[in-house]
């Protein structure tokens, strides 16, 4: 793989352990929690932050084969191999809804986006809409031969994509419910589907080990994507829609740069098939799921700031700039000091909003203004220590920034 073309790297992985194979995976919409369905009947709830799971929510008789948050967060709605929907309250943990319509079972779910409605396909070969509000079925929407494997909606809410093992890729207008486009490629039965985020494309994954991306105005296939070497089984769009993450019974986790096609990352972890993948709301982390009972929480970086932090191998106790904004090691000798500080250990990560990570746990450790941030110095032959003496700690932090232009020094705490 070329070098130059990497768009993200891995900074540090989350290993949450399950007692059984992990089927289907989700982010909640604040990206602090995941919801899993697997194979002992349980829907799981875990916590980001430290891995623990929170909730296990019980109702199901079989495997629980999809898992969805609702946009609020309030709700997670899971389909079953017992033939069920159901609908969760978030904050109790307690059933609300049992939404019973399908004859076979019940293999993708999703929540509309403005979170009135419910998606589902199932082994009986349709796609049902759902009310959330009364849980009644308001609309069968049949035109696949063979079981359906995934449903999404489009993020404005006026379509549906449905996969099938019929081979095809079908779209659906919600205000009719009538199909308006089948979209045919793949050689073998279609597994997962999704929109863009901006409804222009949509991506599929299928058993003949591709993964394909549609033109959703003239249906036309613009892109097939070839790395894995066994089945596709998830295929999820970034949030800015640049890139797709796909997970196989290759084991392997794919990342895709969606404008030139090319494989830009391959994350190896899973020790058995992977089943389920999603990128966070915020495009930090990827998060899969496992028949090797594991979900692994990937952190991920752009390349050019990953580069930049494999360069230093040592270990960093703070960092501080000069009224200019820069830091250079040969421009700025006079401002390092040597300061006794607590080690923090490498690797670390930063946010788009400016907060330096540790990736072991993720706390935060100091905050650089915006127009500073990508000046930020990673030195090459030890570990850099600088004069803190006019940081500030605590909620005074904010009394270590000083505007563009001015002479004040800015200090940030770790």
């Amino acid at each position: 793989m070329e070098k130059s073309i990497q768009s993200y790297k891995i900074a540090s992985l989350l290993i949450l352990n399950s007692d059984t194979s992990i089927v289907s995976i989700a982010f909640s919409p604040d990206g602090i929690k995941i919801v899993s369905g697997n194979h002992g009947n349980s829907v799981q709830v875990w916590d980001v932050l430290t891995g623990k799971q929170v909730q296990q929510l019980q109702g199901h008789t079989s495997t629980i084969t999809s898992v969805a948050f609702s946009p609020d967060g309030t709700q997670i709605v899971s389909g079953s191999f017992d033939n069920s929907v159901r609908v969760w309250d978030t904050l109790s943990g307690r059933q609300v809804q049992e939404l019973k319509g399908h004859t076979d079972w019940v293999t993708s779910v999703a929540f509309s986006p403005d979170g009135t409605q419910i998606l589902s396909g199932s082994f009986d070969t349709s796609v049902l809409l759902w009310d959330i509000l009364t849980g009644r079925q308001v609309q069968r929407l049949q035109g696949h031969n063979n079981w359906v494997t995934s449903v999404a909606f489009s993020l404005d809410g006026t379509r549906i994509v449905s996969g099938s093992y019929d081979h095809s890729v079908q779209v659906w207008d919600v205000l009719t419910c009538k199909q308006v486009q089948e979209l045919q490629g793949h050689t073998l039965s279609v597994t997962s589907v999704a929109f863009s985020p901006n409804g222009t494309q949509i991506v599929s994954g299928s058993f003949d080990n591709s993964v394909r991306v549609w033109d959703t105005l003239s249906g036309r296939q613009v892109q097939e994507l070839k790395g894995h070497t066994d089945w596709v089984t998830s295929v999820a769009f970034s949030p800015d829609g640049t890139q797709i993450v796909t997970g196989s019974f290759d084991n392997s986790i794919l990342v895709w740069d969606i404008l030139t096609g090319r494989q830009v990352q391959q994350l190896q972890g899973h020790t058995d098939w992977v089943t389920s993948v999603a990128f966070s709301p915020d495009a930090t982390q990827i998060v899969s799921g496992s028949f090797d009972h594991s979900i692994q929480l990937w952190n991920i970086l752009p390349a050019k700031q990953m580069q930049q932090l494999q360069r230093y191998t040592s270990k960093l106790t703070a960092v501080a700039f000069p009224p200019d904004g820069t830091l250079d090691g040969t421009k700025h000798k006079d401002q390092l000091f040597q300061q006794q500080s607590q080690m923090i250990d490498l690797p670390w990560y930063s946010t788009s909003d400016g907060w330096i990570l540790s990736s072991s746990n993720h706390n935060h450790l100091m905050w650089v203004p915006h127009n500073i941030l990508k000046n930020l110095c990673y030195p090459l032959d030890g570990p850099l220590s600088l004069d803190l003496s006019q940081s500030r700690f605590g909620t005074k932090w904010v009394e270590c920034y000083a505007p563009q232009n001015s002479s004040k020094s800015k200090f940030f705490l770790i």
